[in-house]
């Protein structure tokens, strides 16, 4: 069995609304300490209103992105489920590679947000999901879901890869470029196995793609950077 770090589970509701409400607090605090009461009451309550919610937008922004489960289980519980659901059947399939293989599952690294990060010695593996429904296919050589457009998924996906290959050679002086891989729902990808470089796969066949690789990766390497990773980006799992 692959060793795991950050199975997705369902968290305390009280820590996410936590992690929110002081962020929020915070644009609250500074509009106050804005606020003159010596200079015209109606234009000072106006001006720290506008800087109060202008914060705030903002600290929402950075919220999402820092913890975007948790956001989206505020706002739409039953999107969070639904995709809390897709995110545990990713898990469960890679739970059963090799036992030298580790598997990372949600964490920011340094602005994107890394969906599933398998480091084994068949290679590093860089794993997104769709969320849509519809039938995946190609068109002018971009994926779409059905009428939508994954642009922005293989876009992500492949800055991420791209990332930690800058990673390898800065730290492990390591020329490796990780794999691109998308997951969509069972049965609505197909005879489209890869685009642009990037493999489309579902749960069911992603085990199987990642332990058919030949080595290129030794267990002690695989093992470092695997350390690195969770010092540096995924401490808190």
């Amino acid at each position: 069995m692959a060793q795991v770090i950050g199975y997705p589970t369902r968290q305390s509701i009280k820590k996410d609304l936590s992690g929110l409400l002081i962020m929020l607090g915070m644009a609250v605090l500074t509009a106050a300490l804005m606020f003159d009461p010596g200079a015209n009451l109606k234009s000072e309550v106006f001006s720290s209103l506008a800087v109060g919610a202008g914060i705030a937008l903002v600290l929402v922004f950075v919220y999402s992105r820092i913890n975007p489960m948790g956001f989206q289980r505020i706002v739409s519980p039953k999107t969070f489920e639904r995709n809390l659901f897709q995110d545990q059947a990713a898990a469960d399939a890679l739970n059963g590679l090799d036992d030298d293989a580790y598997v990372f599952h949600g964490f920011i690294l340094e602005l994107f947000r890394v969906e599933h990060l398998v480091i084994s010695g068949q290679g590093i593996f860089v794993i997104s999901k769709v969320r849509k429904n519809g039938e995946i296919a190609e068109k002018n050589g971009v994926l779409y879901c059905g009428e939508d457009t994954l642009e922005t998924l293989t876009g992500n996906t492949w800055r991420i890869c791209h990332l930690i290959s800058i990673v390898l050679k800065k730290y492990f002086r390591l020329e490796l470029m990780p794999r691109p891989v998308i997951l969509v729902p069972e049965g609505s990808g197909g005879s489209i196995k890869e685009s642009g470089g990037i493999a489309i796969l579902t749960n069911g066949e992603l085990g199987e793609f990642i332990q058919d690789k030949p080595d290129c990766l030794d267990q002690e390497t695989a093992a470092s950077f695997a350390a690195f990773v969770r010092k540096r980006y995924a401490a808190h799992k």
